[in-house]
């Protein structure tokens, strides 16, 4: 049954981030590295950029 008629831009967006959650695993295996605990708490870290828009961003 048809809930909502989907723009093909809407499915385009949706494909893409479908293809970058399915390569993160590869991505994990390949950069991630043993680390120690930090001993201290430390400020707050940058946030990383964003490399893929919200949907209305997109859209």
């Amino acid at each position: 049954k048809i809930i909502k008629k989907v723009s093909d831009k809407m499915i385009a967006w949706k494909t893409a981030g479908t293809r970058l959650y399915q390569a993160l695993p590869a991505d994990c295996l390949t950069s991630l590295k043993p680390c120690e605990p930090l001993q201290t708490s430390q400020e707050q870290a940058p946030l990383p950029e964003k490399i893929y828009p919200n949907l209305k961003d997109f859209l």
